[in-house]
């Protein structure tokens, strides 16, 4: 199920994000999604949201002022660069 068996050839411009209060198995999953994805895509932008984990990391996803948020809208052209 994993989408590194499934990556196309050439991706969008992506953020991968992951909790700073992860597993040692979630850091591991997100590193490898980072090494699979970078140069497939133009743009990989790697965060770490240290105060959260995968459960409540979706939290940050409508806030721009947020990291993540931020980073999404600005993805989505929602906010000014």
């Amino acid at each position: 199920m994993s989408p590194l068996h499934r990556l196309p050839e050439r991706l969008p411009p992506l953020v991968v994000a992951r909790g700073g209060a992860e597993t040692d198995e979630f850091r591991r999953q997100h590193d490898d999604l980072v090494a699979a994805v970078t140069g497939r895509s133009p743009e990989v932008r790697e965060l770490v949201v240290s105060h959260r984990n995968h459960f409540d990391i979706t939290f940050d996803l409508d806030d721009p002022a947020t990291a993540l948020g931020g980073a999404v809208h600005r993805r989505l052209g929602l906010t000014a660069a």
